[in-house]
Parts: structure tokens; C-alpha cells; sequence
């Protein structure tokens, strides 16, 4: 038997996750009632049911795996899953992260993946640490300024 590791998700992960399993029912039962109403339609709105249950299947896998992240738990002043990260980039300024499991990556939120290159270099770090990372224009330095 096989069982899944945990997801760990902060508090705002968990409503952005439900939130999103609500709309994606909504979603859903509109497309499982044009079923009945547009049959020259069919095979387009199979297609959509098809990826909305395979999302809904999806979330549902992660919330069910989901455990709140513990702030206790974390060392204070040391980046971790859950922190907010303000780093200075070497060429382009200031940027502030939250550093989630890959199920809650918002970039345009600043949820970046612990697995991302810029998140596996900022885990363990403190303020005033300077770190490589290699993004995709090559190689740059960001410096840790704040870890809440």
C-alpha cells in the first residue's frame, strides 16, 4: 500500500485551494447541464468536463493530504516553508516572497515553490545572507533584507 506524503499549505493556500474547488464545481454543473442543452456541442464541452473533473480530482487530492504549516515550528529569522522572504536582487531590485509547496505557488501573489531555484536558495537563510541563484538569464546574487 502506498500512501502519500503530506502537503504542507499555509492558511491562505488552504482557502485559495477550497476557493478555487468551489468555483471549479460551479463550473462543473453549468457544463454537466449543457450536456442536456447542446448536443451539437458535445464533444467541446466533454473536453472542458474532462479537465474541470480532473482538477476538482486534483484539489481534492491535495486537501485531503493538506496540513496546516506550524509557525511555531519554524526557526525565527531563518527562511523556511511558510516564511516571508524580502530579498534585493543584484540588478533589479527589491521583491517579497512566500516560500509554499508546489500546490500553492502564486507568482503573481509572490508564492514561490520551495523547489523553485530562488526558493531552494533562500530555505535556511537569514538577514543579511547573500546567495547565488541561477535563473534563466544565468547566474545573479540576491541578498536576504526581512524573514517574518
Amino acid at each position: 500500500m502506498v500512501f502519500a506524503s503530506p502537503v504542507m499549505l499555509t492558511g491562505d493556500g488552504m482557502e485559495q485551494l477550497a476557493n478555487e474547488l468551489a468555483g471549479f464545481r460551479e463550473r462543473r454543473a453549468t457544463l454537466a447541464g449543457a450536456l442536456a442543452t447542446s448536443p451539437d456541442d458535445l464533444g467541446e464541452i466533454q473536453g472542458e468536463l474532462f479537465q474541470t473533473d480532473r482538477r476538482i480530482a486534483e484539489i481534492q487530492g491535495v486537501l485531503a493530504r493538506a496540513q496546516p504549516i506550524d509557525d511555531v515550528a519554524r526557526i525565527p529569522g531563518v527562511v523556511g516553508l511558510g516564511s516571508r522572504v524580502t530579498v534585493r536582487w543584484e540588478e533589479d531590485g527589491e521583491e517579497t516572497y512566500t516560500i509554499v509547496e508546489p500546490a500553492e505557488v502564486d507568482s503573481s501573489a509572490g508564492r514561490i515553490s520551495y523547489e523553485s531555484p530562488v526558493g531552494q536558495a533562500l530555505i535556511d537563510c537569514r538577514v543579511g545572507d547573500r546567495v547565488a541563484v541561477e535563473t534563466l538569464v544565468g547566474l545573479t546574487w540576491l541578498e536576504v533584507l526581512a524573514v517574518n
